[in-house]
């Protein structure tokens, strides 16, 4: 048997604003309680290291190493530790599609 989803109605008694309305959505007779408030984001770090930042363009550790060492990309290397902003690898891959289309 399909799950079947009940919506119930707004609560006269809440407030009319839109951002606190609360529905309680029923499946299979399982309440989960939903809210329309937006959660509030979790912070990305700053600097990404060398396995994070791979992965965010993704790109193999091996082939993003690999660029680090042909000095493609921008990196800052603190204690002999090379990390990277998110902003800065983005504007890279920008100018790389770029160079790449103009080829």
């Amino acid at each position: 048997m399909a799950p079947t989803r009940k919506l119930s109605k707004k609560d006269p008694s809440s407030s009319t604003d839109p951002l606190t309305t609360t529905s309680v959505v029923s499946i299979d007779s399982a309440p989960v309680i939903s809210t329309n408030n937006p959660t509030p984001a979790l912070e990305p770090s700053a600097l990404l290291d060398v396995r994070g930042a791979a992965k965010f363009l993704g790109l193999s550790y091996w082939r993003f190493y690999g660029l680090i060492q042909s000095d493609e990309l921008p990196v800052i290397d603190i204690g002999g530790k090379f990390y990277f902003r998110r902003v800065t690898l983005l504007r890279w891959a920008e100018r790389a599609e770029k160079k790449h289309r103009a080829a």
